[in-house]
């Protein structure tokens, strides 16, 4: 998300020129529910330094028994 000016609504760049970014919606740490409830999958958490919702992408990807691509951040759990 993009900070905009609210009486211009215009974008607000930084000091270098580039957009300025709007973090506060993701700066709240959020739980995340996995609810299996056929017990049918040997699901573990991953071993994550810092996870966030970029992570969450991946996971969703490995509950739908695929592989995420290389270039995503690692998931939240690991299938066992």
């Amino acid at each position: 998300m993009i900070q905009i000016n609210k009486k211009t609504n215009t974008l607000m760049y930084d000091d270098d020129g580039k957009p300025q970014l709007k973090t506060s919606h993701s700066l709240n740490p959020v739980p995340v529910y996995i609810y299996d409830p056929s017990e049918s999958n040997q699901l573990k958490l991953a071993k994550i330094d810092n996870p966030g919702v970029s992570n969450l992408a991946a996971t969703c990807i490995v509950m739908l028994g695929f592989m995420p691509p290389k270039e995503y951040t690692k998931s939240l759990i690991e299938v066992v």
